[in-house]
């Protein structure tokens, strides 16, 4: 999966990315963001 996402990264950096990539590319860049909102109340609250 890193792989892929860092080929659709680079995609989007050269502005060639689909719209059906770019809707992948979200949907594996989300849950990152996700975690990183959780881990960051987790950390604020400690």
């Amino acid at each position: 999966m890193r792989f892929g996402l860092e080929i659709l990264r680079d995609q989007l950096k050269a502005h060639t990315l689909t719209a059906q990539k770019e809707a992948e590319l979200a949907g594996m860049t989300e849950p990152d963001r996700i975690f990183t909102v959780i881990n960051a109340r987790i950390i604020a609250e400690s």
